[in-house]
């Protein structure tokens, strides 16, 4: 069981209508398919719903870019939502994802800075994926959360807070930088370690 969501009206809106599916296969291209309940937004949801959007005219680059979010949302479903701190930066970004996305939707240098950092988190993602599911088969895990990339996120949070005309993001880039300065540096089997990922059933 699983939710299939497509952009609503002609697209330009970010709104999205979303329908209980059996499995992923009732989700055509232009649908963005997540395990589990249909709910409220998430980083990767919204990250996958913003690329269905795009893509939805063009079969041939919606198949391109659908590995991306693939990968992004089974980190979420496989790491994240399996360990502590996944669930806590999970929470947090919950509670400032409504105000957050309304600012991507309103400025497209942002969003696409957004779209960007995601992208670029779908290929380290993967890397603790393989570290994950390939333990002591083959090397993996190799790629590190450098200091530039750790510095833009920062940055675009600190713009996001900046941007907001209500203010109101300190909170989650003061929790956010403190989850990111412990991943600092860290190769992505060192992160995976450290988020102690536990055996079982996703927890949702």
């Amino acid at each position: 069981m699983g939710c299939c969501c497509y952009p609503s009206g002609d697209g330009t809106t970010g709104q999205t209508i979303c329908f209980t599916v059996s499995s992923s296969s009732e989700c055509n291209f232009t649908g963005l398919y997540s395990e589990g309940p249909c709910g409220g937004c998430n980083p990767v949801g919204g990250f996958g719903s913003r690329l269905a959007e795009a893509t939805r005219d063009d079969p041939l680059l919606g198949q391109a870019v659908q590995p991306s979010y693939v990968v992004l949302f089974d980190f979420r479903d496989v790491i994240l939502r399996r360990s502590a701190l996944g669930r806590a930066a999970l929470t947090l970004f919950a509670e400032h994802e409504g105000r957050m996305f309304d600012l991507l939707r309103q400025d497209r240098s942002l969003e696409t800075r957004w779209l960007t950092l995601l992208a670029k988190g779908a290929v380290f993602a993967q890397d603790i994926l393989r570290a994950y599911s390939l333990r002591g088969q083959v090397s993996a895990g190799t790629l590190r959360l450098d200091r530039p990339a750790f510095e833009e996120i920062r940055d675009f949070l600190r713009e996001i807070d900046a941007r907001s005309p209500e203010g109101g993001f300190g909170d989650l880039l003061d929790r956010a930088d403190a989850i990111f300065t412990s991943l600092a540096d860290r190769t992505a089997a060192e992160i995976l370690a450290l988020l102690e990922v536990e055996e079982g059933e996703v927890a949702r």
